[in-house]
């Protein structure tokens, strides 16, 4: 077992934006995710603590639902609110089974009401509004982890960016809609993480793999990358001085 803190404030500020439930009555929810069995309450000075358990999680496996199971769920306002939201967002009304999957992730998952929320924004603003596809983040999150907002917030920002870059580099080279080979997203995560190298230096390595094979290649560039990385080499100018030494040594 191991604990996660949470800050019981931001979680309700969260819920009572998206939700518009007046801070008031905030209090509710708090009830629910201890009396839910997976929240305990510390000393007044202390943060709301999370035990979790690391599983692994399986749409197959999660529990059956009955009907009395999801009109009991509903008579709670932390549930109802977010029935509301998920339709409202996802823009559909729910049939018992899509409800018994939105009350899985609370009470199969564990996962707090503001991640459920948070990811339903995340798929709803992407164009990718179906319930399963928000069960299959969510089941990943739980699988790794990521069960606090904070965790969830960072994971998302971390895989946009990842995938701004991944267009970038797509653009640049007119990769159009083929999907990257292993080692092609291999090599555009190092670019991206372990090199850190800035776009500038992503199109000079293209413009040079194209001088010299007259073709895009992600392998090719990634040589000429791996290169500059290992020399220390940030920017285009430093390239260019680079090559106004060897032009220099050769001359003389």
């Amino acid at each position: 077992m191991h604990g996660e803190e949470i800050d019981s404030d931001g979680m309700m500020d969260f819920i009572c934006e998206k939700t518009g439930i007046a801070k008031e009555k905030s209090g509710e929810y708090m009830a629910f995710w201890r009396g839910a069995g997976f929240m305990k309450t510390g000393s007044k000075r202390k943060k709301t603590t999370v035990e979790r358990k690391r599983v692994l999680f399986d749409s197959e496996k999660k529990p059956s639902y009955s009907s009395m199971d999801i009109a009991k769920a509903g008579e709670n306002n932390v549930f109802r609110d977010l029935v509301d939201y998920a339709q409202n967002r996802l823009k559909k009304t729910f049939n018992t089974s899509e409800l018994a999957t939105l009350y899985s992730f609370m009470d199969y998952l564990k996962m707090p009401v503001e991640v459920v929320m948070l990811v339903i924004e995340n798929c709803a603003s992407k164009g990718k509004g179906s319930l399963r596809y928000v069960e299959k983040v969510l089941i990943s999150f739980a699988d790794t982890g990521i069960d606090t907002y904070q965790k969830a917030e960072e994971y998302i920002q971390e895989s946009q960016r990842k995938q701004d870059y991944e267009n970038k580099v797509r653009a640049l080279i007119g990769l159009g809609i083929r999907a990257l080979t292993g080692k092609e997203k291999a090599a555009l995560a190092a670019w991206s993480t372990e090199y850190k190298m800035p776009f500038e230096l992503i199109a000079l390595a293209y413009e040079k793999t194209i001088n010299a094979i007259h073709q895009p290649s992600i392998p090719y560039m990634n040589t000429i990358l791996e290169g500059w990385f290992r020399e220390g080499i940030t920017s285009k100018s430093q390239v260019e001085n680079k090559i106004a030494v060897a032009a220099g040594n050769d001359r003389s």
